[in-house]
C-alpha cells in the first residue's frame, strides 16, 4: 500500500511508554491528522525484550498512523561495521560527563548512559526506511521528535509552516566552535573534524530534527555502512556540511550563519535544563507558538490536551482557521 499524498512524516521517538506519554501521543496524533501528514511511533526497546505486539494494536493504542520498534542488536545487524563501536562511545560519553562535572556543569555522571545512545539514534530511521519507506516514496520531510520536546501551539501548524523551507537537515539552533569552545565533544572527534575548518564546526541539540530521505540515504552510504559515527549533536551537522552538494543545513533559530526558517516560529526555541510542566501548560493556553525542551514531567500537558479540554478545543479551532 502506497500513501502517495503524504508529504511529511512525524516520528515520535522514545524508549519507554507510560500512561502519560500514551495520552500525549494520542492528542498529538489527533492534532497532526491530515492526508498530507502521517505520524509514527519509533520505539527503541532493549535487546531481548518484547517488541511491539503488532502494528495494528500498537497503532490503535497510541492513535498514530504506524508503529515501529527497533533494538540496538537489529541496528548492528543492519550495519555490521558499527557493532564494535558501542564500547568506544560509552568510554567517550563517560569522559565527557566526567569533564562536564569537573568544570562545574550540572551534567551528572549517570547521564553518560543517555549520551551513549546519541551516537546512533537517527540510524533507526534507516531501519524504518528499509521496511516501510517504499510506502512513502513521495514524502519530502521526516521529523524526529522526542517526548520531552513540546510545541506550545497546534503541532500540525508548526509542521505545515516549515514545509516551504527546503533544507535537508533542520535542527533547533546551531552553535559554532568559536561560540562555544568548551563544548565537551569537540575534543573527542578530532579525526572526524580534521578536514573541517574550526569556523564551520557546529553542534545543535537533536531531540527535534527534520531530515529528508536524501540526507538519511547519505548518512547510510557514507557513514553508517562504513562504520563511521559520532555524537549526533555535532555528527549530523558535520555530515551535512561535508556534503554540501547533497545537503543543505538549516535551523529553527538564528545562531550560526546558516539559513533559518522565517515566520512566526523562526526564533522561538526555548531551552533550559528542565522546564516545569505548569510553565509549558501556561504557554500552551495562550498559545505561544514556541518549541520547548526539555519538559520532563508532562502529566499536566497530557491533561490539557485530552479531547474535550478547553486547550484542545482552542488549538483545534486555530488549525481550522489556518488550514480549513
Amino acid at each position: 500500500m502506497r500513501d502517495g499524498g503524504v508529504d511529511q512524516l512525524v516520528f515520535f521517538a522514545t524508549h519507554q511508554l507510560d500512561g502519560v506519554d500514551v495520552r500525549l501521543l494520542r492528542a498529538l496524533g489527533n492534532q497532526l491528522r491530515s492526508p498530507r501528514i502521517h505520524s509514527w511511533l519509533l520505539l527503541k526497546v532493549d535487546d531481548g525484550a518484547a517488541t511491539l505486539g503488532g502494528p495494528e494494536q500498537s497503532t490503535t493504542d497510541v492513535g498514530l498512523d504506524g508503529a515501529f520498534s527497533w533494538t540496538e542488536d537489529a541496528l548492528f545487524r543492519a550495519f555490521p561495521r558499527l557493532r564494535g563501536l558501542p564500547r568506544h562511545a560509552e568510554a567517550l560519553a563517560r569522559k565527557a560527563a566526567a569533564a562536564a562535572h569537573a568544570s562545574g556543569s550540572n551534567e551528572s555522571g549517570k547521564q553518560w548512559w543517555t549520551n551513549r545512545r546519541y551516537w546512533w539514534l537517527h540510524a533507526s530511521l534507516a531501519l524504518w526506511n528499509r521496511t516501510h519507506g517504499g510506502r512513502y516514496a513521495g514524502a519530502r520531510y521526516w521529523w524526529r521528535i522526542e517526548p520531552d520536546v513540546l510545541y506550545a501551539g497546534n503541532l500540525r501548524s508548526f509542521v505545515e509552516s516549515t514545509a516551504s523551507f527546503s533544507a535537508d537537515l533542520v535542527v533547533p539552533k546551531l552553535t559554532t566552535q568559536a561560540q562555544d569552545p568548551e563544548y565537551g565533544y569537540w575534543s573527542f572527534h578530532a579525526d572526524l573534524l580534521r578536514a573541517m575548518p574550526p569556523t564551520r564546526r557546529m553542534y545543535s541539540l537533536v531531540a527535534l530534527t527534520r531530515t529528508t530521505p536524501r540526507f538519511i540515504s547519505l548518512l547510510t552510504a557514507e557513514y553508517w555502512e562504513r562504520g563511521i559515527i559520532g555524537y549526533e549533536e555535532l555528527f549530523l551537522p558535520h555530515a551535512c556540511l561535508s556534503h554540501e552538494a547533497e545537503c543543505t543545513l538549516g535551523a529553527l533559530s538564528r545562531g550560526a550563519k546558516v539559513q533559518h526558517t522565517l515566520g512566526w516560529n523562526g526564533a522561538h526555541f526555548r531551552y533550559r535544563p528542565v522546564w516545569p510542566c505548569d510553565a509549558f501548560a501556561q504557554a500552551l493556553r495562550q498559545p505561544a507558538n514556541e518549541v520547548w525542551h526539555p519538559v520532563k514531567h508532562r502529566d499536566c500537558v497530557a491533561a490539557a490536551l485530552d479531547p474535550g479540554s478547553r486547550a484542545a478545543a482552542n488549538l483545534e479551532a486555530s488549525v481550522r482557521y489556518m488550514y480549513g
